[in-house]
């Protein structure tokens, strides 16, 4: 991938992590991402099937 964007391998691991913690942010802000655990994301519950 560094090679492709002309880019450095540190570059590339510090670009994706910062892009990590901003998916993260995002989904903890919506309430979908509960202290580093997945957790249901808000809407009507779904029906458990037998």
């Amino acid at each position: 991938m560094a090679a492709q964007l002309d880019i450095s391998v540190d570059a590339v691991k510090s670009r994706l992590h910062r892009a990590r913690m901003q998916v993260r942010t995002v989904l903890m802000a919506s309430g979908y991402w509960f202290n580093g655990t997945a957790a249901e994301p808000h809407g009507p519950a779904r029906q458990q099937r037998d």
